[in-house]
């Protein structure tokens, strides 16, 4: 089941607030952009939902399956998704906000591997990415932290706008 639609209005709103003064200028930007959107899909979902496919904040990070893990002493998902034995949080029956749950661009990456599954997700953030979202885009904070109700981020995830 496809529910990502194609959409570059996202790409046209980024490279229109660029302040771009040459084409040089514009091209350079244009590559910086296609290479900080590179994604790693084989890093797949963090346990508590989020992507880290996306993240390029950390290119040693093997995530939180791994036993290099510098967080996995008080992460809170991680714990809890081991002692029940499930690999992320969306396989889990309960609705928690639990740890990073608390926060809605991971709950609602949560949210919608549930209703969708994984693999719907990662199409739809490659998707996104490659039409100009941007996971991280200061620090830690991208497109799809602008979200206070869950329905509205997961109708981004779907639709890139």
């Amino acid at each position: 089941m496809m529910i990502c639609v194609k959409n570059s209005k996202h790409l046209d709103k980024i490279y229109g607030t660029m302040n771009l003064v040459t084409n040089r200028n514009y091209e350079r930007s244009n590559i910086e952009i296609k290479e900080k959107n590179q994604v790693k899909r084989e890093l797949g979902i963090a346990r508590c939902g989020l992507a880290c496919c996306l993240c390029h904040e950390n290119i040693t990070c093997n995530g939180c399956n791994s036993d290099e893990c510098k967080d996995k002493e008080w992460c809170e998902n991680r714990k809890c998704s081991i002692e029940k034995e499930i690999s992320n949080c969306f396989l889990c029956e309960n609705d928690c906000h639990k740890g990073l749950l608390s926060k809605m661009k991971p709950y609602g990456f949560t949210v919608f591997a549930k209703r969708y599954g994984l693999e719907a997700l990662l199409d739809c953030l490659e998707r996104n990415e490659k039409n100009g979202v941007i996971y991280h885009r200061e620090g830690l904070i991208g497109d799809y932290d602008n979200f206070d109700e869950l329905e509205k981020l997961i109708e981004f995830i779907k639709s890139g706008v």
